[in-house]
């Protein structure tokens, strides 16, 4: 079994070399002679043990890495999950992760593509490497290259849209649909809002710092349309129900809603319309309005003005705006001959 020291910094680094791949470690000692007892001990506990024996295996990273996500409460911690019941399917729990080759990766990437898009694949690829930094910190197989990905999207909804998918919601999604074309807040922030949230004397909504995507809270002072809703809902209450946006007492789900949804936007003749376009459109409409960035940023709960931009979309119906304005410029401009007459006739 071939093992080497060197010295990174003030401590010495081992490195032994078994069942072909190198695996380094730092002995955290600043003298040679205590390196290589840490060296030797550690040699003697590799050949004593057993293939196999010892190692951790996937499943054990995979625990890792989601109690990782949980201990700091990422909101990503849900698709995880999902992430990594897909990386177990395949590789199978007791799949020992310091025999991964990119070769192995390949073949779980083939795998998904079958099923799902180069986009998701990539997702997923990165929950693996992710749990090898969580699990086997220094010690990272070869990935290979990450799929191209489409640009992100850029949809936003007209005015006539939302009138359209409007007509063929039930009214309890109807006063949903409504929050969010006036709010542009997420489809989860609007589906969990609660009465505690909502002071109607004061005329605000408060969105908790845990309900929000980056974990700052926000205050949306209520615009009339919403104010209109909120008073609608109020009629609707349940004392059992703390949820303000509810169907017949029961709380909406992501995939009930989602279900009715795609519907309505299919029967509306707009298929592949999100919701969360409302929210690229409210930021859109915030900036025409004349609103100031940073405030149209708090309004819609983006910490960074590069996101944000990304929202703020530019239609058609600006571009033919931008046109015309351009021609009425230019035509409007006097030439050079009128504007040589002109001085001519002045120093007459």
């Amino acid at each position: 079994m071939k093992s080497r020291l060197y010295k990174r910094g003030k401590t010495w680094h081992a490195s032994i070399y078994h069942e072909g791949k190198e695996h380094r470690f730092s002995t955290k000692k600043p003298k040679k002679f205590q390196a290589q007892e840490v060296l030797d001990k550690r040699i003697k506990e590799v050949k004593s043990r057993r293939p196999g024996e010892g190692e951790v295996t996937i499943g054990d990273l995979a625990r890792s890495y989601i109690s990782r996500c949980e201990k700091k409460q990422l909101r990503s911690t849900y698709m995880a999950r999902i992430h990594v019941k897909h990386l177990l399917e395949f590789f199978t729990a007791e799949f020992k992760p310091r025999r991964m080759t990119v070769h192995d990766i390949e073949r779980y990437q083939e795998h998904r593509l079958a099923k799902v898009s180069g986009s998701t694949v990539n997702r997923e690829t990165a929950a693996l490497r992710r749990m090898y930094k969580a699990g086997l910190k220094g010690f990272i197989p070869e990935f290979p290259d990450p799929f191209p990905e489409p640009p992100a999207r850029k949809g936003f909804m007209e005015h006539e849209d939302y009138l359209a998918i409007h007509a063929k919601l039930e009214p309890d999604l109807q006063d949903v649909l409504d929050f969010g074309y006036w709010s542009g807040w997420r489809r989860g922030e609007v589906l969990g809002l609660e009465w505690s949230e909502v002071d109607l004397n004061a005329g605000e909504i408060c969105l908790p710092p845990e309900r929000s995507k980056n974990k700052a809270g926000r205050t949306l002072p209520i615009p009339a349309p919403i104010m209109d809703v909120l008073l609608r809902r109020a009629k609707l209450r349940h004392l059992n129900m703390r949820y303000v946006f509810h169907v017949n007492g029961e709380a909406i789900f992501y995939q009930q809603f989602y279900r009715r949804w795609k519907n309505a936007a299919k029967a509306a003749g707009l298929p592949g319309k999100l919701f969360h376009d409302l929210r690229r459109t409210v930021a859109r409409n915030l900036i025409r309005a004349g609103v100031n960035e940073k405030v149209a940023m708090e309004w819609t709960g983006h910490k960074t003005a590069s996101v944000f931009r990304t929202y703020n979309i530019v239609s058609k119906s600006d571009l033919e705006e931008a046109a015309v304005k351009l021609v009425a410029y230019v035509t409007n401009q006097p030439s050079k001959v009128a504007q040589f007459a002109e001085a001519n006739e002045k120093r007459k």
